[in-house]
């Protein structure tokens, strides 16, 4: 029996760990896979946590995401 993720993190880890085995299993190494919820998940954060978004925006060098009034 597989235990259950005890954070978010482990979670995440736990996820894109199972997208490789798939990837591996199906021999599928050019497929890109993209994770929609979490790009909801880190807009959402960056919406309710402005500071993040302009750490990040520094981070990566690109535009911040501004709060829609």
């Amino acid at each position: 029996m597989s235990q259950t993720p005890k954070s978010a993190i482990e979670a995440a880890v736990h996820r894109t760990d199972d997208i490789a085995r798939l990837k591996q299993h199906l021999h599928a190494s050019g497929m890109v896979y993209h994770d929609f919820a979490r790009e909801q998940r880190q807009t959402s954060v960056v919406h309710r946590w402005p500071l993040l978004g302009e750490l990040a925006a520094r981070l990566t060098d690109t535009p911040s995401v501004k709060e829609q009034p």
